[in-house]
């Protein structure tokens, strides 16, 4: 074989290879970054005091997703996350967290996936997340309970491990927005 047939080959496998993105079987659902709320939202959650509960992983199948066909796990509990983002999305937003008194906020995890479509030049990749919140009072009384989702689609040249994982975030996040956007939601705060 001639040097430039294997350099063109060489060439050929490189460009191939670029396109599969390198992606472990596993990824983190640790890394939800809450997104900031509009003005209406901070004003009526700033200084209400509420409690966050349990939010269960309801979701069909514990995948995260999938790669090219390719199955991904969760690295993490899921639940104990949204719970974390959800807890950390009121504080920014100016609400005073409690262990006894004050509404509670709990929910359950019904979708959370990111799908993976290697392509050349570009590789897509779309993640969404449904979250059900329900709002009950003091006693326990349920007061309101809505779904909420969130979904990101972008395209990358070469996408990381760590941009799998910021995608599920932001996904989460997103959910967590509307939600906490929700006049219905910020009602049963009162």
């Amino acid at each position: 074989m001639s040097f430039s047939r294997l350099c063109l080959a060489l060439l050929g496998l490189l460009v191939i290879q670029s396109c599969a993105p390198a992606l472990e079987q596993t990824v983190s659902v640790n890394y939800i970054e809450p997104l900031e709320l509009r003005d209406f939202a901070k004003k009526r959650l700033s200084q209400v005091q509420v409690r966050v509960g349990a939010f269960n992983d309801e979701r069909p199948t514990k995948n995260m997703g999938t790669i090219d066909g390719r199955r991904l796990q969760a690295k993490g509990d899921a639940g104990v996350s949204i719970r974390q983002a959800v807890e950390e999305q009121l504080r920014r937003a100016g609400a005073e967290l409690s262990l006894f008194s004050g509404p509670l906020v709990s929910g359950s995890l019904t979708e959370w996936q990111i799908d993976v479509r290697p392509g050349f030049p570009l590789t897509e990749a779309e993640s969404y997340a449904t979250l059900r919140i329900q709002m009950s009072g003091p006693t326990g009384t349920p007061l309101y309970t809505a779904s909420y989702s969130g979904s990101v689609t972008q395209k990358y040249p070469l996408l990381t491990q760590e941009r799998v994982e910021k995608m599920l975030g932001e996904a989460v996040a997103y959910a967590l927005r509307e939600a906490f956007q929700d006049e219905r939601l910020l009602a049963a705060l009162k």
